[in-house]
């Protein structure tokens, strides 16, 4: 069991990766395919590392959100829920899509440093919340900080947009 634990983490990671540089090559052609298939391989990203937390939550018979690892993966599982809600949304007949091309790639560095330390980890128990209340409040401040993190992300992406217009370039 903690094979397979170690496996959907460490290839949810590389599902990450391989979506950041889908979306990196989609900013450099603008090729729609590349960002739909991105999206897909983030997709798959999410549910793997849901797999390792249920597998992790399985083996010591309690949530298990109290490693380094565990939150990284967590924040990271909520950012790039929110990213595909968001990118996903029709907004006065636009698309959003190509900002998931701003979203993915540092979600992907986070992972990619989660995943250099995260053998450590992943073989520690970690410990009990004392109630609901406690795991809800952390669940939710985790939440908080994918928000911060997608809107500081669209403000990169508005900055570049910007400059991009300023100086006539609109492709």
């Amino acid at each position: 069991m903690a094979t397979g634990m170690y496996c959907t983490f460490y290839a949810g990671t590389g599902f990450y990766l391989l979506a950041a540089f889908m979306a990196l090559f989609y900013l450099r052609n603008a090729n729609a395919s590349l960002l739909k298939a991105s999206t897909y391989t983030l997709m798959a990203g999410i549910v793997l590392f849901g797999v390792s937390f249920k597998i992790r939550w399985a083996i010591w018979g309690h949530l298990p959100l109290t490693t380094m690892t565990d939150s990284i993966e967590l924040f990271v599982v909520f950012a790039a829920v929110m990213s595909l809600v968001i990118t996903h949304r029709n907004t006065t007949g636009g698309h959003l899509s190509s900002l998931l091309s701003f979203y993915v790639p540092p979600l992907a560095v986070i992972c990619l440093v989660n995943a250099s330390v995260a053998h450590r980890f992943l073989a520690v128990e970690p410990r009990e919340f004392r109630s609901w209340f406690l795991a809800i409040h952390v669940g939710i401040a985790f939440l908080s900080y994918a928000f911060f993190y997608l809107a500081s992300m669209t403000s990169a992406a508005y900055l570049c947009q910007a400059a991009h217009l300023k100086h006539h370039r609109i492709s």
